[in-house]
């Protein structure tokens, strides 16, 4: 059977105990003047950087489960759809957890733009530092400039990093509640777990977004 690429992450059998997610801005310092100042620039997107720490690995299955995982990424050479845990933050409507959220992109945005208008058909408030997925690539708000209520139903211009990976259509489905990132491991060993024969063991595994 072909392997399926991206290969998509077992979202809740290799779930990990511990989790982060983290923005890597880069940036380019030409060094202290003689004044003493620096000046630091922004020069390129910056990339998601996510850690899974202490994967159990309890019984034969999650071993084998584990190894298949390792074959079919195959080190560095496919991509990952990593889950991104964050459902606490996400917008869900009155404060209830798993209760429906829907929501588009309203107008054709082009890619690289570090702003885009979301719709929210179902769901609750949209926030600075939540974050959201769309064609299963992470991005976080950074801060909303503007509100309108239009047909009932409020639309937040959102200032985003990282700039978008690719042009979102209009209408195109935002995600706020089943976060995904495209990723790679971060090295070609990340799935070398280290295991103790016949005792209960962890896994840690870095990725990093691939664009």
């Amino acid at each position: 059977m072909a392997v399926t690429v991206p290969v998509p992450w077992a979202r809740y059998s290799l779930r990990p105990g511990e989790f982060s997610c983290d923005y890597l801005p880069r940036t380019m310092s030409g060094g202290p003047s003689f004044t003493g100042f620096t000046q630091d620039t922004s020069v390129d997107t910056g990339i998601w950087q996510i850690r899974y720490g202490k994967i159990p690995i309890v019984t034969a299955a999650d071993l084998m489960l584990f190894r298949s995982y390792a074959l079919q990424i195959n080190g560095r050479a496919n991509q990952v759809l990593v889950p991104i845990y964050s459902n606490k933050t996400a917008p869900w409507a009155s404060g209830v957890k798993n209760s429906s959220i829907s929501a588009k992109v309203i107008g054709s945005t082009a890619i690289r733009a570090v702003s885009i208008v979301i719709e929210m058909d179902t769901g609750g408030t949209v926030y600075a530092g939540q974050f959201f997925t769309i064609a299963n690539r992470l991005y976080g708000i950074a801060n909303i400039s503007a509100t309108a209520v239009v047909g009932g139903k409020t639309q937040y211009t959102c200032d985003i990093l990282p700039p978008l990976r690719a042009a979102a259509a209009d209408n195109a489905a935002v995600s706020f509640d089943s976060l995904i990132s495209t990723c790679k491991l971060l090295t070609d060993t990340e799935m070398s777990a280290r295991l103790t024969p016949g005792e209960f063991t962890y896994a840690d595994v870095n990725f990093i977004e691939d664009f």
